[in-house]
């Protein structure tokens, strides 16, 4: 499940900070591990990470039709 739900983290940064925060993110870890590293990349407490990023999942989990 991580590498799949893994690209759906870079997926959402790259739409709300850009290509250039997913880079950040993959190259940079940050002192205190992955909180502070996830937290500088999406300029976003961890709480606000994960509640934009449920929301994500349910919006490609239930596409809108055509």
């Amino acid at each position: 499940d991580a590498v799949i739900l893994g690209g759906t983290i870079f997926d959402l940064l790259e739409t709300e900070r850009g290509p250039e925060a997913c880079e950040r993110l993959a190259l940079e870890l940050l002192p205190g591990g992955s909180r502070p590293t996830l937290e500088a990349a999406f300029d976003a407490r961890s709480d606000e990470i994960e509640d934009a990023w449920r929301g994500y999942l349910r919006a490609i989990a239930r596409p809108v039709p055509d």
